[in-house]
């Protein structure tokens, strides 16, 4: 099998205090195990509120919330994806530890990528006409088009399917036995989980009820979990979305697959 370089994922792991050196991330920029997610700019705060927008951009104390709110549910999805790897934390901290060991050229073995994206690893990209494109090839000299409006949902890869069951019982117990009345309520509670508040999506209403998109894709491939009030709390369901182009910025328009 063809080793990509690191993704996005295994650099959230490496923030848990695993190895990982001498690697970039996906895109090719070095991951830094320190580094810190920056919530998405935005110019526009005329629709704040409303089905569709995550809110205004926030300011400098607000900023620094953020970074701290995030860097702790970033550690909550590490230790998801670390629990959800096969052979859980101490299979991939020795598999993370023998790729550095091995020198600057390492690659991880199959074992890893299949534990994290199921049997036969990561797909094989392909280009316009159909070959595949080297995981070391350089960046298209254009952007990739953009999309506009309402997208089909994504499968999440192997070890997103197993997080998000995580993150739905964290989200379920956070809630309880509480149904919020209101989007300001469900939001609430969200935040108070640690879940950035920009990256909560507000959603037309569902049944008279509040519902919202928590976009988990700064930490994640493709990962967004959809909460809806329901019952005596809340229902919680992980999905994919695409994550190129302007689509990436907005889960709103992502359609779900029926039931």
């Amino acid at each position: 099998m063809r080793t990509p370089v690191i993704s996005k994922l295994v650099v959230a792991t490496a923030l848990a205090g695993l190895f990982l050196t001498g690697c970039g991330t996906k895109d090719g920029s070095a991951g830094s195990a320190g580094s810190t997610p920056q919530p998405p700019s935005s110019s526009d705060d005329g629709g704040a509120g409303k089905p569709g927008f995550p809110g205004p951009e926030p300011g400098p104390d607000d900023r620094v919330a953020y970074d701290e709110s995030a860097m702790r549910v970033f550690e909550v999805n590490t230790d998801f994806m670390a629990a959800c790897f096969p052979g859980g934390k101490a299979r991939l901290e020795e598999l993370m530890r023998a790729a550095e060991a091995s020198g600057e050229e390492a690659e991880l073995p199959d074992e890893f990528w299949e534990g994290v994206y199921g049997p036969g690893g990561p797909p094989i990209p392909v280009g316009p006409d159909g070959k595949p494109i080297a995981f070391d090839a350089p960046a298209p000299p254009t952007p990739i088009p953009t999309q506009t409006g309402p997208v089909p949902e994504v499968p999440l890869i192997k070890i997103e399917s197993c997080v998000a069951g995580e993150h739905a019982k964290r989200i379920t117990q956070g809630f309880g036995t509480r149904r919020p009345a209101t989007y300001e309520a469900m939001r609430g509670t969200l935040t108070g989980l640690d879940y950035p508040a920009d990256r909560i999506i507000r959603m037309p209403d569902h049944a008279g009820g509040p519902r919202v998109r928590v976009d988990l894709r700064f930490m994640t491939e493709n990962l967004v979990i959809e909460v809806t009030a329901a019952g005596n709390g809340v229902a919680v369901e992980g999905f994919g979305a695409p994550a190129e182009g302007d689509v990436h910025l907005d889960v709103a328009q992502v359609v779900r697959k029926p039931a």
